[in-house]
């Protein structure tokens, strides 16, 4: 959604992740579920969980 920012991967803070690591953090087979933490707006957090295709 328009103005989230994506903080962690999985658990994992995204500040100071490696490009790398990020990237095998996302590694997700069809059909799993990716969780991603992010900071809405007006400051909250929320677990937006992914389904991979």
């Amino acid at each position: 959604m328009a103005g989230q920012k994506a903080i962690a991967i999985d658990g994992f803070k995204i500040s100071g992740c490696s490009a790398r690591k990020a990237k095998l953090l996302m590694g997700r087979e069809a059909g799993q579920i990716l969780p991603l933490l992010v900071k809405n707006p007006d400051g909250s957090e929320q677990v937006i969980n992914i389904s991979v295709e």
